[in-house]
């Protein structure tokens, strides 16, 4: 079993969540999180490790989608990757977010 975290610029992550939910249900095992112009991106780092630490402390392995390559969600994941276990993957679109749906509950994933 692991947490899926989606960060992204905009209201991608948003609505790729939403999306998601109307095809496979709605799934608590999943966060969103975006950066917007002007934002504090400490404030929301703070927030994305706070997620990947309490799925850390439930036992569950975590899956991060950001969006683009060397941009701001993915440059922020970087910044701490050595200071938790996650798994990365950069270019999430809607297909790739179903597939890790469709496996997240499965065991030794």
């Amino acid at each position: 079993m692991f947490k899926i975290i989606v960060f992204t610029h905009g209201e991608l992550s948003e609505g790729l969540l939403n999306t998601a939910d109307l095809i496979t249900g709605i799934n608590k095992n999943i966060e969103y999180f975006t950066i917007f112009p002007g934002c504090d991106t400490e404030i929301i780092l703070s927030e994305v490790c706070c997620s990947i630490e309490n799925a850390l402390k439930s036992n569950l392995g975590v899956l991060v989608f950001t969006d683009l390559f060397f941009g701001t969600p993915f440059n922020l994941i970087m910044s701490v990757s050595n200071k938790y276990k996650f798994s990365h993957v950069t270019g999430v679109n809607l297909p790739m977010l179903l597939e890790a749906i469709t496996y997240q509950s499965q065991t030794n994933m």
